[in-house]
């Protein structure tokens, strides 16, 4: 007979997601709701090492449920961060990330003023060849 503490220890987590309410997840509510549950999962596992009835099953279930129900509810706080690839490679290279943000709204403000520019090319072409197509109309 092993005896379970009712606070176990979390192991330490490798995961890129980040918590959304808060930077410290062990101070998020649903983060103790799990402890909770999983202490609970543990007691049942004691319970029917000792007497493995139906009882202790259906309480064995019911901790299962709990504890994935916490699970979930934890995962729904956690969000995926989704850097580029070419953030990375500048901070690599030991550049300021501003820098590099900079750069990229250049560009773009760049790019879309290029188009804006094809744009209007293309609405004087059309201008000027309705116009001739009208002027020829006219001389008909």
């Amino acid at each position: 007979n092993t005896h379970m503490s009712s606070n176990p220890t979390p192991a330490p987590s490798n995961t890129t997601s980040t918590q959304q309410n808060t930077n410290n997840p062990t101070s998020h509510p649903s983060y103790h709701n799990l402890l909770s549950s999983l202490s609970e999962t543990c007691e049942s596992f004691r319970c029917i090492s000792i007497d493995p009835s139906l009882s202790s099953m259906q309480a064995l279930h019911s901790s299962f449920y709990k504890l994935h129900e916490k699970a979930t509810e934890l995962q729904k706080n956690n969000v995926d961060v989704m850097v580029p690839f070419d953030l990375l490679e500048c901070v690599d290279r030991g550049r300021n990330p501003e820098e590099w943000m900079d750069t990229l709204l250049k560009e773009r403000f760049n790019t879309q003023k290029e188009n804006e520019m094809k744009k209007d090319v293309v609405r004087d072409f059309r201008s000027a060849l309705e116009e001739g197509i009208g002027k020829l109309e006219n001389d008909k």
